[in-house]
């Protein structure tokens, strides 16, 4: 049996290529650039003492979070 509405979504396959000519072009991406500097880290920068998370932001995601599992 066949419907009298066409199909809202005619295509289904993207035109963006991907595998394995995808990889080729990021490979020549890649060589094209010049090699990265040096890693650096940074120290992490130190919270002031009090700076806690309020209890109202805690009861909020623990709110959302039981919103979105339901």
């Amino acid at each position: 049996m066949t419907s009298a509405h066409p199909r809202k979504r005619l295509q289904r396959r993207s035109d963006v290529p991907h595998g394995p000519q995808q990889d080729t072009g990021l490979k020549q991406i890649r060589d094209a650039l010049p090699p990265a500097p040096a890693p650096c880290t940074v120290e992490p920068a130190s919270r002031p003492v009090g700076d806690e998370v309020p209890p109202q932001l805690l009861a909020l995601v623990t709110h959302h979070c039981r919103r979105i599992n339901a």
